[in-house]
């Protein structure tokens, strides 16, 4: 190769490498990064109000200081019973904000509500925690956030990612619909030795009874209690059959009862 054809090929290289790194910097501060989408379009639940809203389309309260929960929605997104327990939760006090998972433009689902099985795209978990780790952070910027009363809960899928978060920022966490046993990478519960956890789930749910896969039997029996290393979790595990807990008052009681309990005084 000649020096002249040479430098052409460096100089195209040079410009190649400096697009893909301007490309680079304009997704990251891109405000409709997937990332983004799932905090902006969340569902939020305010004090002294009977509406849930978006939440880029939220008046925030001003010259307060208030609790505030994340809400982390199951594998199909959520639902009416995420509301209603939205609006219930906001009624004690406490704002409540739902990130969108499903808000993503990319965004399988890996669960299968027609045979009730999940774990089909384990890389939605990992998608799942960002979600979390990225709301935490905005929830921090909110200035009339309480930060002494900063709770967590989440549904199925969504307790699974509540359940093994390891920041230390929330007072109390409530998983429903979840055992907390499974696959090592689903399997366990990261609560600090400071929260209170609430563990709610039928003892006949569907989803985690024996079943045969690639000719193994499988099962996720069991209940959050079982990893109770700091004696700090209160694990309840309902005589019903269904996936569903928020369509039960007595779950729903237990829900808001802990955390009333579990306010700062």
């Amino acid at each position: 190769m000649d020096k002249n054809r040479l430098i052409t090929v460096i100089l195209s290289l040079l410009v190649t490498a400096c697009q893909s790194t301007s490309a680079f910097n304009a997704y990251q501060i891109d405000e409709t990064a997937d990332l983004v989408q799932t905090w902006q379009k969340g569902l939020v639940a305010l004090p002294n109000t009977s509406e849930i809203t978006v939440l880029e389309e939220t008046q925030w309260p001003l010259g307060s200081s208030l609790p505030a929960m994340i809400y982390l929605h199951g594998c199909t997104g959520l639902g009416k019973g995420d509301r209603a327990l939205m609006q219930k939760i906001a009624q004690l006090g406490v704002a409540v904000i739902a990130p969108n998972s499903m808000a993503r433009s990319y965004r399988p689902l890996q669960c299968n509500p027609e045979d009730q099985t999940g774990g089909y795209h384990f890389f939605v978990y990992a998608m799942r925690e960002a979600e979390l780790a990225f709301a935490v952070y905005q929830l921090e910027q909110l200035p009339w956030v309480d930060k002494r009363q900063m709770m967590l809960a989440g549904g199925s899928e969504g307790a699974v990612t509540a359940a093994l978060y390891r920041g230390n920022e929330f007072k109390s966490r409530v998983l429903l619909q979840w055992t907390c046993h499974g696959a090592p990478y689903i399997a366990g519960l990261a609560a600090g030795p400071d929260e209170r956890v609430l563990a709610l789930v039928n003892g006949a749910d569907p989803w985690y009874q024996h079943r045969m896969v690639d000719q193994q039997v499988i099962s996720q029996l069991g209940n959050c209690g079982d990893f109770d290393q700091y004696n700090h979790v209160t694990s309840h595990v309902l005589p019903y059959e269904g996936h569903d807990l928020l369509q039960d008052a007595q779950a729903v009681g237990l829900i808001l009862t802990f955390l009333k309990d579990t306010r700062v005084r």
